[in-house]
């Protein structure tokens, strides 16, 4: 399709006439910046930046960015990883910083378009190698895409507006969660817990591991209990080992996750669960469990493992029965809410999605 064919408003553009490739670099250990955000950092499908580390993390040369800016994973492009910074930082030099040419696109909208079936499949055309493909800016820069007009652009940055609002409460609920959690970690003597009733000990005095139990094939039979393994449920048997109240953490393989099951299942030999909670109320067991970060106990042998005497020797705090009680049920509506939201967000990023594939599909210029 030609220029002189588009309908009005629509261009045919190389991509150089949209973007500026930004190649300022840095030294981590001369910069007086103090974030670092490589590819790790980034997910895929989204323009927030939710993690990061600092420039004492990495050696090497890497790109400095500006708040605003756009960092676009360049390598393993099929991992669609592109977001906007908030802060001015450096990052990976396997990146790209890109900002918008406003003269053809509206700025907000370059990062939108990036996230495209059309511009994500052409990235990965282009793309060099076959260990690590990259892209070069070279052959990027030439590429022509046809652009919607900046009327359009700006309607479908509404739709992306909403989107971030989404991700925004999420993050605050996971944020929140981290907060609740960590304080189990602390010296639990705020205004909020009657101190008389702060039992302090090692974390055997207050609740008792026990080892999972494997299952023979002979044994194995099916049913509609869940057995759980160190990563999570693994399948179903006919009969079970606790009737709930259940707290099942990894013993063997994947470490730190926590489960927490209200109905009848079976803990696998990778696991361990709570035999005995000593009067402790179940669920504040698992939170205290969730928060005090089991994959540092790892045995350092070949293959991940947690020894539950290492877990019963660490000191703790435990308030009373019903002050566990209000503290558990702040967390379960906050992890309840945050569920909700991801849920809600998955939703939304699947139909912004769409929505932008579909406006600027081919078949869009015939409306």
């Amino acid at each position: 399709m030609t220029a002189q064919q588009l309908p009005e408003g629509w261009q045919l553009v190389k991509f150089g006439e949209i973007a500026k490739h930004i190649s300022k670099r840095v030294e981590p250990s001369e910069t007086e910046l103090d974030i670092y955000v490589g590819l790790e950092h980034l997910d895929p499908d989204s323009l927030k930046i939710k993690r990061h580390g600092v420039p004492s993390d990495v050696a090497g040369q890497k790109l400095l960015v500006k708040k605003g800016q756009i960092i676009f994973g360049k390598r393993r492009a099929y991992q669609r990883k592109v977001a906007v910074t908030e802060w001015d930082c450096i990052c990976s030099a396997h990146a790209m910083v890109l900002e918008a040419k406003p003269d053809k696109i509206v700025s907000d909208f370059l990062p939108i378009f990036m996230q495209s079936d059309l511009f994500m499949s052409r990235a990965v055309a282009i793309s060099e190698g076959s260990l690590s493909p990259t892209i070069k800016w070279k052959s990027l820069e030439e590429q022509l895409f046809l652009l919607p007009p900046k009327s359009k652009q700006k309607s479908l940055i509404s739709v992306f507006n909403k989107l971030a609002l989404v991700e925004d409460l999420q993050l605050s609920a996971e944020h929140a969660s981290a907060c609740l959690q960590n304080a189990f970690l602390m010296d639990i003597k705020s205004a909020s817990i009657n101190c008389s009733q702060l039992r302090s000990g090692r974390l055997i005095d207050f609740f008792l591991l026990q080892r999972g139990h494997d299952l023979t094939k002979k044994e194995a039979a099916e049913g509609d209990v869940p057995v759980i393994s160190s990563s999570g449920f693994a399948y179903y048997h006919d009969s079970y080992i606790l009737e709930g109240n259940a707290v099942i953490t990894g013993r063997k393989g994947k470490l730190g996750d926590v489960y927490y099951f209200d109905s009848p299942c079976w803990p696998h030999d990778t696991t361990l669960y709570v035999k005995d909670f000593k009067g402790n109320y179940p669920k504040y067991v698992f939170w205290y469990l969730k928060s005090i970060n089991l994959e540092r106990l790892d045995a350092a042998s070949a293959v991940p493992t947690l020894n539950r005497n290492n877990v019963h020797a660490l000191k703790g705090t435990f308030p009373g029965y019903e002050t566990q009680i209000k503290e558990s049920n702040k967390l379960d509506e906050i992890e309840s809410l945050r569920k909700t939201l991801s849920k809600k967000l998955a939703v939304f990023r699947s139909l912004a999605s769409a929505i932008i594939n579909t406006e600027l599909s081919p078949k869009s210029l015939d409306k």
